[in-house]
């Protein structure tokens, strides 16, 4: 399922940068303006209607071309709805202790904020469209440098948290029981040969499934050393 997005994506952008490099090439031929146009022998496109001027070179009728666009920006209001939608859902979890469905609340209340944000920064930016739309951008490159700063508390957060796993320390807790098992076996029997025997300690009430030796829920073994003697005549009995 990780495939399918980067296979849409790779699909879509030969489609359409191949439609793109033909419309190009056809007005380079014909010495009329394409996509892309020289100012001061410099390549300059306009990547806010980039995709409109391709869709109206595709030589389409007029109600097809209409109807190409209007699903374009049905398309690309969809992305920014699911995009904001799943932007404040992060921002609500993280603002709610990690919980994975936070309130509903706090959700809208985020996802206002960034709306209310991004029109304030639209409006700052000038009176022209795309003097807006770089503002916009440069202001959030110079907002990321903090989010750095953050990004890199959470690393550390995470790290710290998964040194805490049950997990991690059940195994951890089992290797040692392990360890102690080996060194107090050699204190023991010196030098005589033993044998370690690892078993679930089912004194305390547990799971059958933990009884029969199983450690998938969580129960640690307990060690135990018998002399190779011992450990013949359990097994004959």
């Amino acid at each position: 399922m990780l495939l399918v997005p980067s296979v849409v994506s790779m699909v879509w952008f030969a489609i359409f940068g191949g439609a793109a490099f033909q419309v190009q090439q056809e007005a380079d031929k014909a010495n009329t303006p394409g996509l892309v146009t020289m100012v001061n022998g410099t390549p300059s496109v306009n990547f806010d209607g980039a995709l409109f001027d391709l869709i109206k070179n595709l030589s389409m009728p007029d109600w097809a071309t209409t109807a190409v666009i209007v699903l374009d920006m049905v398309l690309v209001a969809i992305f920014f709805i699911t995009g904001a939608d799943a932007a404040s859902i992060v921002m609500g979890s993280l603002s709610s202790n990690g919980a994975e469905h936070p309130r509903r609340g706090v959700v809208i209340f985020r996802g206002c904020l960034t709306g209310a944000v991004a029109a304030v920064m639209l409006l700052t930016g000038g009176d022209e469209p795309s003097e807006a739309l770089a503002g916009l951008q440069r202001i959030t490159i110079v907002a990321a440098l903090p989010f750095v700063i953050v990004m890199m508390l959470l690393c550390f957060a995470l790290t710290k948290d998964l040194r805490r796993d049950p997990l991690s320390l059940r195994r951890r807790l089992a290797t040692s029981v392990v360890e102690r098992g080996i060194r107090t076996g050699v204190e023991q029997h010196g030098g005589v040969q033993f044998d370690l025997v690892t078993k679930h300690d089912c004194a305390e009430k547990c799971p059958d499934s933990d009884c029969l030796g199983e450690t998938s829920t969580g129960s640690i073994p307990t060690v135990e050393t018998r002399h190779p003697d011992q450990a013949l005549n359990s097994r004959e009995r």
